[in-house]
């Protein structure tokens, strides 16, 4: 049977760990697209809620609609209109 890395222990207890045991993995679609992460919850024996370490760096700016995105050490800077939440009633009032 071919085992998954974890921090479980003989035992069977998922002990706590430094996040460089966890093994990077890799994802792709296609030419443009991929990325690199580490998958924090199921190294820990998470099951419910899913958190990842992801190699990625966005930046963005509210103010000026301006949106930066850094990937695999390129930098990409794009004006964006910021309409997403326009309307949208974030706080559940009628």
């Amino acid at each position: 049977m071919n085992k998954s890395p974890s921090s479980v222990n003989a035992d069977g207890i998922f002990e706590p760990f430094h996040i460089g045991q966890v093994p990077w993995e890799e994802s792709s679609r296609g030419t443009r697209f991929g990325m690199r992460y580490q998958h924090l919850s199921s190294f820990g024996g998470g099951t419910q809620v899913s958190v990842s370490m992801e190699v990625l760096s966005v930046s963005v700016h509210t103010d000026t609609g301006r949106v930066s995105v850094k990937l695999t050490g390129e930098a990409y800077r794009q004006s964006a209109a910021l309409a997403y939440w326009e309307g949208v009633d974030v706080d559940g009032q009628p």
